[in-house]
């Protein structure tokens, strides 16, 4: 007869018993491992720490993108969207969502130097709806909402 508890079953979750401590435990080592970091300082550094007839430059700010162009990135985004689902739902060819990546990387990575990723919008999205003297540009809501609604 056999027992309750015993046999193979019982063996099998005493090895994974034991592997979960084992990694519990080394994961536990590893954060008291870990040295605390204290910053040097408390701001940059200002003409007088550095001496000599240094000049702090001054600070340089993009100039803000045309309405054109905001519009550009948006028909861009939304072209290439629909590009891509219509070939993977109907065409079924791969070269197309092949171009499309490469060109939207080239667009909105190399030329534009960069966009709003899904992850910033999402950022920006929440930061705005939490506080009020945050505002997030149309174009983020528009980068944040388009994946959403065409899902």
């Amino acid at each position: 007869m056999i027992a309750v508890g015993s046999g193979p079953a019982l063996t099998s979750a005493l090895r994974i018993s034991a592997a979960v401590f084992v990694l519990f435990s080394l994961s536990a080592a590893l954060t008291l491992a870990q040295q605390p970091y204290e910053r040097p300082v408390t701001t940059a550094p200002q003409a007088k720490d550095i001496g000599g007839g240094y000049q702090v430059p001054a600070v340089q700010r993009t100039h803000p993108r045309s309405l054109a162009v905001h519009v550009l990135d948006v028909v861009l985004l939304t072209a290439g969207m629909a590009a891509v689902a219509w070939v993977s739902r109907r065409g079924r060819r791969r070269w197309v969502v092949t171009v499309v990546t490469l060109a939207s990387l080239a667009y909105f990575g190399f030329y534009r130097q960069g966009c709003v990723c899904p992850i910033g919008a999402t950022q920006n999205v929440a930061a705005s709806m939490v506080d009020p003297s945050l505002a997030a540009p149309m174009v983020v809501l528009v980068f944040f909402l388009m994946p959403l609604a065409a899902a």
